[in-house]
């Protein structure tokens, strides 16, 4: 869909209007305010002994597992490889989407295979 022609505007180019300046002008003055309120945070949470802004962005990306087991469970490799190859050729999805779909389980099984193979190269 065409913005422009459905006569939508974005919400930074409408705020501007408003407020009488140009959109650049009022998205620098956004991104200012958003820097300077992400710096008071990152100042209140070191003070606090809170986690960083760094130590929350590594717990988004990488989430602390409540139960490892899951990752040692030979079921998981198991229900991951009858996805991929008994259920998912019997869903009716377009070809691309089930293919994309078979991709992304077996990339999730070979992750989950290599992740297997250090924990018991660890053990050892």
């Amino acid at each position: 869909m065409d913005v422009k022609k459905a006569g939508w505007q974005r919400l930074d180019d409408v705020l501007a209007s408003l407020r009488g300046a140009s959109p650049e002008a009022a998205t620098r003055a956004q991104l200012k305010e958003f820097e300077a309120l992400l710096r008071a945070r990152q100042r209140r949470q070191q003070r606090a002994g809170g986690p960083t802004l760094t130590e929350d962005l590594a717990e988004l990306v990488m989430p602390q597992i409540a139960d490892p087991e899951i990752f040692q469970s030979a079921q998981y490799t198991a229900i991951l490889d009858e996805l991929v190859t008994d259920v998912l050729p019997e869903i009716e999805e377009d070809v691309e989407v089930r293919e994309l779909v078979a991709v992304l389980l077996t990339e999730e099984l070979d992750r989950h295979r290599s992740l297997q193979r250090r924990l018991r190269e660890r053990e050892r």
